[in-house]
C-alpha cells in the first residue's frame, strides 16, 4: 500500500485565514460561515471577484502561510499510519509563484509549513521532502499519482478524483469534514480521519487503546471472529498474548457492558473459580478490558457431552454458593433479571412492542412484519392464557417477589457457544457482560434455550436433576421453571429479530457483522423457535414431570 495525499483542502485547511483577510480587505459581511467555498463563493459575486478571489489566494498560501492549520485529526491519523509503516506521499496542483504575488513562492511557502508542523521530523511524522510533490497542472497531478504507485489517494476537491485520466486501480478518498459520509461511484467520502483510518488499518484502534491502557504499544493485534456486538482481538504485549475487548456504546443502550463483566470475573476469580478468563486489566475511557488468552477450540453443535453439561453445572452451582460470599452484594442484576412472574411478561411484552415499532411502515421488512403479526402474536396470546392457568394450578402469584436469599448469579448467557475447549478437555466459560443476580429458574431455562449451540435434548432430563439437587436450599425452583419456560422461549423468539432494532444494526455494525446475511437467517431461526414455544405449552411437555402437572 502507498498512501498519496492532497495538500490545499486536505492536509492543510485555511478556512479561518481566508475568512479573515477576506473581512480585512474586502469586507466580508458579518454572518459568513468560516468556510473556504463559502467566502470564495461571496467574493466571486462582487465586483471584480474572480481578481479579487486571486488575490485572496496570492495573500494566503504565500505570506500567511503559516496561519493555516492542520485538518482536523490528520496528526493521530499520520501516527497510526507510520506505526504500520504505511508509506505516504503529498502530491498537489501548486503553481510556483502567485500571480497576484510573483515575488512569493508558494512552494517554498508550503515546504515551509510541512516543515514547522513535523512532518519532516523524526519525532513528527517522519516524512521525506523527496516524497512531496506540487505540479504545475492538474494532469501532471495525475500522472504522478501514477508514478509513484499510489494504491490509495485522498483529495478535497472532486473534480479530481472524477478527471478521466485519474489513474485506474487507484482507491479514491473523497475529504469532506463535517458533512454526511457517502459512497459516489467509485468515491468513497469520508467526513474525519478516524473513518480511512478505520479502512486502511482495521486493528489500528485496538492497537491505540491497548497502548493507551498500558502504557506500551501491542506486538502484534488479531482480530478474533465470534465478536457479534464487541471487538474481539488477541494481542501480543512483551511476548505475552492476552484477549483485548472492546465494548460496543451506544446512547440507546446505557448497559454497562464492560464493568459487568470485568466485575463479575474479577469476583469469580477472587473465590477460586477457574473455568472462567482471569480479567487483568480495564480502562473505563477506552472502553476496554484485557482478559487472560486461553488456548482452545470452540464447541460446535453435536459436540456438548455429558461431561461438558456437568462442568456447566459445576460453574452455575459454584455462583449459587458464591452469592453468600463478601462483595456479591455489590454486583448488579443481569441484564435480562426477572424476580416475579409479572417481571417475565413485562419483558416479553417490552421486546415485543419494541419489534412491532421497528418493523412499523417498512416496505423492506414486509414479511417479517407478516410473520410477526399473523405468527408470533397469536403465540404470544396462547403463553398469557398458559401462565395465568398455571399459576393458579401451581398457587404462584404473578406479583410475588422472589426473597433475596433464593436469587442466583448468573452468567446470563451461559450457552456453550461462549465456551472454549482447552487440549485437557476441560472447559472455559466466555461472555460475562450480561452477569449479575437472577432467578434461578431463568438460569436453568437460559442454558436449554440459548440456541447457538443447544445443549442436547437427551442431556436435559440430567441437567434439570442435577441443577436441582446443587441448588441447595432453593425453593420453588421447578414450579417456576415451569411457568418461565414458555416466557423465555417466547423471549427468544423475539431475541432472534433484534437485527431489525435500530441499536443491534449499529453494535453489529461496530462489531463488523454482515447484516444482510444476519438478517435473513435470524429471521428463519425465529421461526424454528416458535415451535419450541409451542412444544412447551402441551400438556404433555417434557418441563411436566418437574412439577407434577
Amino acid at each position: 500500500m502507498r498512501l498519496g495525499l492532497d495538500f490545499d483542502g486536505t492536509v492543510v485547511v485555511y478556512d479561518e485565514v481566508f475568512h479573515r483577510y477576506a473581512t480585512e480587505r474586502f469586507g466580508l459581511p458579518a454572518g459568513v460561515p468560516l468556510n473556504k467555498t463559502v467566502v470564495r463563493d461571496w467574493l466571486r459575486s462582487q465586483t471584480d471577484g474572480e481578481q479579487k478571489w486571486i488575490e485572496l489566494q496570492g495573500l494566503v498560501y504565500g505570506l500567511k502561510m503559516t496561519e493555516a492549520k492542520m485538518a482536523p485529526g490528520l496528526a493521530e491519523f499520520l501516527r497510526a499510519i507510520r506505526a504500520v509503516q504505511i508509506p505516504v506521499c503529498i502530491i498537489s496542483h501548486k503553481t510556483e509563484f502567485s500571480v497576484a504575488e510573483p515575488h512569493v513562492n508558494l512552494r517554498a511557502a508550503a515546504l515551509a509549513w510541512l516543515e514547522a508542523n513535523g512532518f519532516f521530523a523524526a519525532e513528527g511524522f517522519c516524512l521525506r521532502r523527496e516524497d512531496v510533490f506540487f505540479e504545475s497542472t492538474r494532469a501532471a497531478k495525475l500522472q504522478r499519482i501514477a508514478a509513484q504507485g499510489c494504491t490509495v489517494f485522498v483529495d478535497d476537491l472532486e473534480e479530481v478524483l472524477t478527471e478521466p485520466e485519474f489513474p485506474q486501480g487507484v482507491e479514491r478518498w473523497h475529504y469532506l469534514p463535517g458533512q454526511t459520509e457517502r459512497r459516489e461511484g467509485d468515491i468513497q467520502a469520508f467526513s474525519d480521519w478516524t473513518r480511512l483510518l478505520a479502512r486502511l488499518c482495521p486493528n489500528e484502534p485496538i492497537f491505540a487503546t491497548v497502548a493507551a491502557t498500558l502504557g506500551q504499544r501491542p506486538d502484534s493485534v488479531t482480530r478474533l471472529a465470534g465478536g457479534a456486538n464487541n471487538v474481539v482481538a488477541r494481542v501480543d504485549v512483551g511476548g505475552k498474548p492476552l484477549l483485548a475487548k472492546l465494548y460496543f456504546t451506544h446512547a440507546r443502550d446505557p448497559r454497562d457492558r464492560l464493568g459487568t463483566e470485568f466485575g463479575m470475573l474479577d469476583f469469580l476469580w477472587r473465590n477460586g473459580v477457574r473455568c472462567v478468563p482471569e480479567p487483568l486489566q480495564m480502562s473505563r475511557e477506552q472502553n476496554l478490558g484485557l482478559y487472560e488468552f486461553v488456548a482452545g477450540l470452540r464447541v460446535a453443535s453435536g459436540q456438548v457431552t455429558q461431561a461438558d453439561v456437568g462442568q456447566l453445572v459445576d460453574l452455575l452451582a459454584a455462583m449459587w454458593r458464591l452469592r453468600t460470599q463478601p462483595g456479591a452484594e455489590k454486583l448488579p442484576p443481569a441484564s435480562e433479571a426477572a424476580f416475579t412472574l409479572d417481571g417475565y411478561w413485562a419483558n416479553v411484552e417490552r421486546r415485543l412492542q419494541r419489534v412491532r415499532t421497528a418493523l412499523a411502515n417498512r416496505a423492506e421488512v414486509a414479511t417479517v412484519s407478516e410473520f410477526v403479526e399473523r405468527e408470533l402474536v397469536p403465540v404470544t396470546a396462547e403463553v398469557r392464557a398458559f401462565v395465568e392457568c398455571e399459576a393458579t394450578s401451581l398457587s404462584l402469584a404473578l406479583d410475588a417477589e422472589l426473597p433475596h436469599d433464593q436469587r442466583t448469579l448468573s452468567p446470563a448467557d451461559h450457552g456453550f457457544h461462549n465456551v472454549l475447549r482447552r487440549a485437557d478437555g476441560r472447559l472455559t466459560f466466555l461472555d460475562f457482560e450480561y452477569a449479575g443476580w437472577d432467578d434461578p429458574a431463568q438460569t436453568i431455562a437460559n442454558a436449554m434455550l440459548l440456541p447457538e449451540v443447544p445443549l442436547p435434548i437427551e442431556h436435559r432430563a440430567d441437567f434439570i436433576r442435577d441443577m436441582l439437587a446443587r441448588l441447595n436450599d432453593a425453593t420453588g425452583v421447578a414450579a417456576r421453571l415451569r411457568l418461565t419456560y414458555p416466557m423465555l422461549a417466547l423471549k427468544w423468539s423475539l431475541i432472534m429479530l433484534n437485527e431489525f432494532l435500530p441499536v443491534a444494526g449499529a453494535r453489529r455494525m461496530f462489531a463488523g457483522a454482515n447484516e444482510v446475511a444476519r438478517r435473513a437467517a435470524q429471521l428463519e431461526k425465529s421461526r424454528r423457535q416458535l415451535g419450541v414455544v409451542r412444544e412447551s405449552l402441551r400438556a404433555d411437555c417434557w418441563l411436566a414431570a418437574w412439577t407434577g402437572n
